[in-house]
């Protein structure tokens, strides 16, 4: 009973970190959250041209080597996810892409036009 707990490096108990990943909520969760990302990479893949300019006009730098190279990463990210592969490295991948593809390409902070909330 005593010291028979395995802390990892972060002091938490190892034994209760693998039976949250392997929990039936674990899994039902992260399926469709992979599932989603990898998706979006997938699109953003099949449609790399569009994405490119998108990401040029929005002044990404050399957006036709960091579009696909960051949409691979999510889709590495989306996929390890999905299926628990590799799982420290997948959340490294989707962490790497919405650090960087966010505060550059959804920098509403930054333009000078005022915001409307009217839908019309």
């Amino acid at each position: 009973m005593f010291g028979t707990s395995r802390s990892g490096p972060s002091g938490r108990d190892e034994s209760t970190d693998r039976s949250i990943a392997r929990s039936t909520l674990g899994r039902a969760a992260r399926g469709p959250f992979g599932g989603v990302l990898a998706f979006m990479a997938f699109d953003n893949l099949r449609t790399l041209d569009e994405r490119v300019a998108y990401a040029e006009a929005k002044g990404a730098p050399a957006a036709e080597r960091t579009v696909p190279a960051l949409s691979l990463d999510l889709l590495f990210g989306g996929v390890g996810g999905a299926l628990w592969r590799l799982p420290s490295a997948a959340a490294v991948a989707v962490a790497t892409f919405l650090g960087s593809a966010t505060p550059v390409m959804h920098d509403s902070w930054a333009t000078d036009e005022p915001r409307s909330n009217d839908s019309s």
